[in-house]
Formats: structure tokens, C-alpha cells, sequence
């Protein structure tokens, strides 16, 4: 009896003991994994917990078709969120990069994504705008019509920081009327690639193109679907199977360039929907298309 008496204490013990020792390691894990320096900590930097909206200094201006990024950013990452943008909308060979990282610049934390922004500036033929630090921000160029010059103006105002004051410098210029993109909003990105006829396979001329838009997508995190198109060459039936197959394939690139494939969808809309006259060669080819659709 004693004997018993004796291992139930001893248990009883020993399991006082693994509780404090279960205890303690959870607190230490979770010390390091709030403070430590390990590779998983810099995704905060890309998505910090608890985002601080700030302007930013930086000016960016578009004219000639050739776009400058110059000013001050606090880090690697935050010139990467702007310029990548940027060139995939205005082209790796337009953008000259004149950011500089410098230590205490001032944060850039938009409340819209910069996917976002500079989709919404490719509508102005020229421009230039200017943030300084704090919530005042300057819109300058030339736009077709004073619509569509109030109408960018009040979304940048609406969604780079609260409280904007933006001055709209833009000046209307009718000789530009109409030379703004148009199209289908939902459409963020259309691209035009050549497959070989009748094949799905993503062609080695495009793939420069879908790596810089799997880095940007990878960083943006949104959802897209990836919706292919053809001219009206062939079947109809055989077009959609087609188009779909492209788009599956594009997809798939993506995803093995760093795209969650939860994120993406792939279909078919074949001939569908054209956006140029199937009547000559240049309109087929601008027909056989990649989008990506929000």
C-alpha cells in the first residue's frame, strides 16, 4: 500500500511537471515567433498586421509613352510594390526606375493596391503626379475631356489616402479625345499571345510577359480569371474548347511562377467576344487573346 501511495505521489508529480514545462515552452514559443528574426517573419513585411495608410513622397509622370518613378521609399519592398506595377501596365522597357531606398523615408501605404492606381492611370495619355508626405498630392497633363479628367481625379482623392487634398492640374486636350483605354472594367490585363496554331502550349515569346505578371499577381494576392479567346477562324465549338485549353495552360504557368492556384480560375469564351474586326489579319490576331478578368 505504501509502495502505491508513493508512485501515485510521484505521478502526481511528474505531472505537475509536464504541465509547467508544456506551459513554459508555449510562452517561448510564441515570444519567438512575435520577435524572432526567422525566414516566416518577412511576410509581414508584404502585408504588415495592422496597415498604416500613408501618401508617400514620390512622383510619377507618363509622357512619349515613357513612364519616370522618382523619390524616396523606406525599404526594398515598397519600391517592388510600385514598380513592378507599373511596368506591367506601362512596360519593363518604358519605366526608368529613379526610386531611392533611403532608411527614414517617408512610409507608401495606399489604401487602394497599386495594381489598382496605376490601372487607373494608364487612362491619361500624359501625365504627372506628384505626393508629398502627408495628404497632399498634385495631378497634372492632359486628358481628353474634363469628365474624364474629374473622374481620376476623384478616385486617386478617394482611394490613396483619407483626407487627400489633390489639386487637379489636368488640362483638357481634344485632340486627345477618345485616346484613353477603353473597354471592359472588369478587364485588369489583356494580352495578346501568339500560340501556334491549334496548340495550347504557352509560347517561349510570351513567357518573359506571364513571369512579370505572376510576380505581380503572387504580390497583389487578388483573385482573377484567366479567360481565353479566339478570331472566328474554324468551328465554333471547337474555338471554345480551344480558347479554354489556353487559358488552362496560361493558368498553369502561372501557378508554377509562384501564383496561388487557389486564386486563379481558367474558361473559354472562344469567338465569341471580339474586340476588332475578324476581317483582316491584324484584327484576328488582336482576337486571339488572354484576359484576365476580375
Amino acid at each position: 500500500m505504501e509502495d502505491q501511495d508513493q508512485e501515485s505521489r510521484f505521478g502526481a508529480i511528474a505531472g505537475v511537471v509536464i504541465a509547467l514545462v508544456v506551459a513554459l515552452g508555449a510562452v517561448l514559443f510564441a515570444a519567438i515567433g512575435s520577435g524572432g528574426s526567422g525566414g516566416a517573419s518577412s511576410a509581414a513585411v508584404e502585408t504588415p498586421a495592422v496597415i498604416e495608410v500613408s501618401l508617400g513622397a514620390i512622383r510619377i509622370s507618363f509622357a512619349d509613352g515613357k513612364m519616370v518613378l522618382e523619390g524616396q521609399v523606406p525599404d526594398e519592398n515598397t519600391r517592388r510594390r510600385v514598380l513592378t506595377k507599373a511596368q506591367l501596365f506601362f512596360g519593363i522597357e518604358n519605366v526608368t526606375d529613379n526610386l531611392q531606398i533611403v532608411a527614414d523615408a517617408p512610409r507608401l501605404w495606399w489604401k487602394a493596391k497599386p495594381l489598382d492606381v496605376f490601372s487607373r492611370l494608364r487612362g491619361l495619355p500624359v501625365f504627372e503626379l506628384v505626393l508629398a508626405d502627408g495628404d497632399r498630392a498634385t495631378l497634372a497633363g492632359r486628358v481628353g475631356s474634363d469628365s474624364a479628367g474629374s473622374e481620376i481625379a476623384a478616385w486617386l482623392s478617394a482611394n490613396l489616402v483619407d483626407g487627400l487634398k489633390l489639386e487637379n492640374r489636368l488640362e483638357v486636350d481634344a485632340a486627345l479625345a477618345g485616346s484613353a483605354s477603353q473597354g471592359d472594367p472588369s478587364v485588369l490585363l489583356n494580352e495578346t499571345i501568339e500560340f501556334a496554331t491549334g496548340s495550347a502550349e504557352v509560347p517561349e515569346a510570351a513567357r518573359a510577359r506571364l513571369n512579370l505578371i505572376a510576380q505581380v499577381l503572387a504580390e497583389d494576392g487578388r483573385s482573377v480569371k484567366v479567360l481565353g479567346h479566339t478570331d472566328n477562324v474554324g468551328d465554333a465549338e471547337s474555338n471554345r474548347v480551344l480558347s479554354r485549353q489556353r487559358a488552362e495552360s496560361v493558368a498553369a504557368y502561372l501557378v508554377a511562377h509562384g501564383v496561388d492556384a487557389g486564386k486563379l480560375t481558367a474558361d473559354g469564351a472562344g469567338q465569341d467576344k471580339p474586340v476588332a474586326d475578324n476581317g483582316t489579319p491584324e484584327g484576328r490576331q488582336r482576337n486571339r487573346r488572354i484576359e484576365f478578368v476580375e
